[in-house]
């Protein structure tokens, strides 16, 4: 994508990197010239990961940060600025989710959905603002899910609630930006099911795991980063408010 070139030299922030969407991303970010840094609470995959693209001449920071703690993800900022001296690119990736009845969910359970999907998000989005808010050009993506629009399968309410959430927020961070004649771009990117350790969490009712699975053919993680790229590509005049992408087959 010709309009990817202009980001070469910036530096990108990718959370929950450690594996599935994250990594994807963040892989498709070295490979773009773009200095990424990388979180996650797992450090030796991050570490792994970093070993692996600056093999490949990227230019890659690890930084371990649990999402649900503001210290971890002031101290991943404060990390990038230390390294490169700014972030140009924000990707809230990090996630939670379970798939349990409502009668059954443990308030710790829905409060650590919460904390990572909608609290750290909004605590990493805070510190990107203030280090944007200058530049001519920057990005804050947020991955948010198909279940942030319309929400039909059981037992997956609070990740459904959190996804909701993220949509809002994205929205009115926008509608201020503009209204401050902000150069930020802000998007959405709504996957449908990944193929990513997530996956593991769901199972369809009655159904077995391996027969919801077998209903069509799952986005995979390059699907996802792909999107993100395509978001970076679009001219500075040209801001994607949501992408939507689900798996032929699978209903929204």
């Amino acid at each position: 994508m010709e309009g990817l070139k202009r980001w070469k030299g910036k530096v990108a922030m990718v959370t929950g990197a450690s594996s599935g969407i994250g990594e994807a991303i963040a892989r498709g970010f070295a490979g773009i010239g773009l200095k990424t840094v990388i979180t996650a609470r797992r450090k030796d995959r991050l570490d792994a990961l970093v070993k692996e693209l600056s093999g490949q001449g990227g230019e890659v920071l690890a930084v371990q940060a649990d999402m649900s703690k503001p210290a971890d993800i002031k101290a991943a900022f404060a990390a990038a600025q230390k390294q490169w001296g700014s972030v140009d690119v924000l990707v809230n990736n990090a996630g939670h989710g379970s798939r349990r009845p409502i009668s059954e969910v443990s308030a710790d359970l829905w409060k650590e959905t919460l904390d990572i999907n909608v609290y750290g998000l909004a605590v990493a989005t805070q510190e990107a603002l203030r280090i944007m808010k200058d530049k001519d050009e920057a990005q804050i993506i947020n991955i948010g899910s198909i279940y942030g629009h319309q929400h039909r399968v059981p037992m997956f309410a609070m990740y459904a609630a959190s996804k909701h959430a993220v949509n809002a927020f994205t929205n009115t961070l926008r509608t201020e930006l503009q209204a401050q004649k902000s150069k930020i771009r802000v998007g959405v990117i709504s996957p449908g099911l990944v193929a990513t350790e997530m996956r593991e969490k769901l199972t369809n009712g009655e159904m077995s795991y391996d027969s919801y699975w077998d209903l069509f053919h799952p986005l995979l993680p390059q699907d996802i980063a792909d999107a993100a790229l395509y978001m970076l590509s679009t001219p500075p005049y040209a801001e994607v408010h949501d992408l939507m992408i689900g798996p032929m087959g699978q209903a929204l």
